[in-house]
């Protein structure tokens, strides 16, 4: 008896005096689970791709708050070098969380179309709630080779979530498909920082060489078109074979706000 009344006065005093102590009757006083999921495995390049973040409450369903992530987009290599996944234009943030997504690591800088990071901030689930997400839209302006494909994972994440069911998502970019008459295709558009270089590479699948004029856009973070080029790498021909070959242009009086690219014709 002496044992019992001790043990149950050692609970007493803990009860009254812990107060960092949390009991959860058959509950779980650990982390939600983050995991994510891209809404298609396949994608044409410079297409929007939604990437949605799941938040799931542990048993119980307690309140929670101050929910972040971050995940860096990274870069694929292909057989025409390493490009970036950015943040698509428009990015059409969608919360059930509450919070906001900021650039890169910040949590004031509105996140815009090109961050190739970004930080969710902010977060909660109210008591009683099993879940909620977070999405965003991401795109590239080249195409991913069979294997690897372009990989978005645990690698790429940090937060204070629960990410032991957090797994690599793939995804495919395709490269700009060819027009309904002729056997030109483009991909792998780059615009350097200045703005004042364009690239791309064309594939001539016919039988004979051919000129080919390839038309490119640049958007605002907005999505209101700033610019429009033509690049016919100096009217040289695309020899046949499937084979890409490189196209490239000095361009000039392009403006400072055309930081999102397109390609939107070939002929």
């Amino acid at each position: 008896m002496k044992i019992i009344g001790c043990f149950a006065l050692s609970i007493s005093l803990c009860i009254a005096g812990c107060g960092n102590i949390k009991w959860f009757p058959g509950g779980n006083s650990g982390s939600p689970a983050l995991t994510m999921a891209f809404g298609t495995t396949t994608a044409q390049i410079g297409d929007p791709v939604t990437l949605t973040f799941t938040i799931t409450n542990v048993t119980d369903n307690p309140a929670q708050s101050n929910l972040t992530f971050s995940d860096t987009l990274g870069n694929f290599t292909n057989g025409h070098g390493t490009f970036p996944v950015f943040v698509a234009i428009p990015p059409n943030f969608t919360t059930t969380c509450g919070g906001a997504i900021y650039s890169g690591s910040s949590t004031t800088t509105t996140v815009s179309p090109g961050d190739q990071s970004f930080t969710f901030s902010g977060g909660s689930l109210t008591a009683g709630q099993t879940s909620c997400t977070v999405s965003i839209d991401v795109t590239s302006n080249a195409s991913t080779d069979a294997t690897p494909l372009y990989t978005n994972g645990p690698g790429n994440v940090t937060s204070n979530l629960d990410q032991s069911n957090l797994t690599a998502q793939s995804l495919a970019f395709t490269p700009f498909p060819t027009p309904p008459v002729g056997n030109l295709s483009a991909t792998d558009l780059v615009v350097n920082t200045a703005n004042t270089q364009i690239s791309l590479y064309v594939s001539n699948s016919g039988n004979a060489a051919v000129p080919a004029t390839v038309t490119v856009e640049g958007f605002d973070t907005t999505s209101a078109l700033q610019y429009t080029a033509t690049i016919n790498n100096n009217n040289n021909s695309v020899s046949p074979g499937g084979n890409f070959q490189p196209f490239s242009q000095t361009v000039s009086g392009v403006p400072a706000a055309a930081i999102a690219w397109k390609i939107t014709d070939i002929k």
